[in-house]
């Protein structure tokens, strides 16, 4: 008989001529084929084992003493190093009795948000106060512009009573000169008329007076542009009669070129036959 344990051994190391499954063949085994294959390779594992039996276990015997003497040393040399205080030390822990990383974390947060806090509320607080400024600068130029449009409206009436003060001044004073005027006119007018005539008596002169010369002049401007168009129609006809005659050069009609087309090519066949 063979143990579980020595068949495993033995099966370990199949033999390529075992193959109850499926034939070298490929083809589906029977049930009696497959019995008997079972049957001749359960046989064969034996034959194996028996061998495998057959040989001196002289050397196995040895081999497990040394094991067994190795594993005792082992076990013996592990509970003394047990028992005996270890000679590595590790080094001292930086972060012993300081802050815990997490815990500087979320300082450093708080102390971060206490900051972003007191930056936000300071600029809010500064754009409160420019607004604030903002509006007062925008209150007094609204006052200051309001006080000069009243000061220049009332400027301006003031301005417009001078203005009439002046034209009625002005008035006044045009009134009497023009009564001066009118008085001195008056006055030489009829000094004038009172004068004796010293300029003499017209009398007839032989000069041709501005009228007459114009008319002469226009005139005799009309004679010289009449004979200067007759003189210009006359070299006009005179010039619109031919003198000489263009040259008349005689040409083919389409029909007489293609006739003589024909001909030269009916002779050309002619003169090729003949030759």
């Amino acid at each position: 008989t063979i143990n579980a344990c020595e068949l495993s051994c033995v099966s370990a190391k199949p033999s390529r001529e075992v193959s109850p499954r499926m034939p070298p063949g490929g083809h589906t085994l029977s049930g009696g084929d497959l019995r008997s294959r079972l049957q001749a390779t359960i046989a064969n594992l034996q034959d194996q084992g028996l061998q495998h039996l057959e040989q001196p276990k002289t050397n196995d015997s040895g081999k497990y003493e040394a094991e067994r003497s190795r594993e005792q040393q082992y076990l013996s040399w592990a509970r003394k190093l047990k028992d005996q205080p270890g000679k590595l030390k590790m080094p001292d822990d930086p972060y012993s009795g300081k802050e815990k990383p997490a815990d500087r974390i979320q300082r450093k947060v708080r102390e971060g948000e206490r900051k972003i806090y007191y930056a936000e509320f300071h600029y809010n607080t500064w754009l409160e106060k420019l607004s604030q400024d903002q509006e007062e600068r925008l209150s007094q130029n609204v006052k200051a512009l309001a006080d000069a449009d009243r000061d220049f409206a009332r400027r301006q009436a003031q301005a417009a009573l001078e203005r009439e003060e002046q034209l009625e001044e002005l008035k006044e004073q045009g009134g009497d000169a023009a009564r001066q005027y009118w008085r001195w006119l008056h006055k030489t007018t009829k000094n004038i008329a009172s004068r004796p005539c010293s300029a003499p008596h017209a009398r007839p002169s032989d000069v041709e007076s501005v009228e007459s010369r114009v008319q002469k002049k226009v005139e005799l401007t009309a004679q010289q542009d009449k004979a200067r168009k007759a003189e210009y129609q006359g070299w006009l006809r005179k010039v619109s009669k031919a003198k000489f005659k263009l040259p008349d050069q005689q040409v083919l009609t389409p029909q007489q070129r293609e006739q003589k087309i024909a001909e030269m090519a009916k002779k050309r066949c002619q003169n090729a036959a003949k030759n």
